[in-house]
């Protein structure tokens, strides 16, 4: 379960995230998705959300059926919505890597300003 402090910061961070969508990706609309339980279409069991910049006569439909992207543009992307120099953060997705569960929060995932890349 996640708790009320990280929830409101996980809220915090998907409404920079679609404000940067719209702003640096052009994008026309966001849809800032979670599934909660297999039949809600999640496919990894922690919380997280999902900032989808949207476009006229894009793709997708729901329900979404996660495949691999391509990986330059997901990187392009990546580099625009982060401002490329100046001092965005990333968001990164690791699909697959072990996770044990345990007691936290989310902010614990903040690496310290001298070990991270690009503050």
């Amino acid at each position: 379960m996640v708790g009320p402090d990280d929830l409101a910061a996980c809220a915090r961070t998907a409404q920079t995230m679609a404000a940067r969508a719209s702003d640096r990706l052009n994008a026309v609309g966001v849809n800032v998705l979670n599934s909660c339980g297999a039949q809600a279409w999640q496919t990894i069991f922690h919380f997280h959300l999902h900032v989808i910049p949207r476009y006229a006569g894009d793709p997708l439909q729901l329900p979404w059926h996660p495949a691999p992207g391509d990986r330059d543009e997901i990187a392009a992307a990546a580099s625009l919505v982060m401002g490329q120099a100046d001092e965005g953060r990333p968001i990164i997705l690791l699909r697959g890597l072990p996770y044990a569960l345990g007691e936290g929060a989310a902010a614990d995932l903040v690496r310290p300003k001298d070990q991270d890349l690009f503050r």
